[in-house]
C-alpha cells in the first residue's frame, strides 16, 4: 500500500521560495536577542547593502525547510537518503 501524499509533498515544496534572507543592520541584532558574532554577514560585494548588513530569517520558514527535508528523506529511494548540503542542527 502506497501511503505517500503527493499533493502534500508538492505543497511543501512550493513553500521553499519563502525561505529568504532578511537583511538587518548590526544595531538590530541585539534587539533580536542574538550576538553579532553568531549572525551571518551579508557581504557587500555580493549583496550591495553596505558593510553593516547581516542576515535574519523567520524560524517558521526554517522549520518548514527542515520538515520538507525530512519528507524528502523519508520518501527517497533507499540508497538516496542523505540530503545534499543540509547541515542539520542550529542554522542548518
Amino acid at each position: 500500500m502506497n501511503m505517500v501524499n503527493h499533493r502534500g509533498i508538492a505543497k511543501l515544496r512550493g513553500l521553499e521560495f519563502l525561505i529568504r534572507p532578511i537583511p538587518i543592520m548590526r544595531e538590530q541584532i541585539p534587539k533580536l536577542g542574538k550576538y553579532t558574532d553568531s549572525v551571518a554577514k551579508l557581504e557587500d560585494d555580493a549583496w550591495s547593502l553596505g558593510e553593516d548588513a547581516y542576515v535574519a530569517a523567520l524560524d517558521v520558514f526554517h522549520n518548514l525547510h527542515c520538515l520538507n527535508t525530512y519528507v524528502k528523506i523519508s520518501y527517497a529511494p533507499k540508497g538516496d537518503r542523505a540530503p545534499s548540503g543540509h547541515r542539520g542542527g542550529q542554522g542548518g
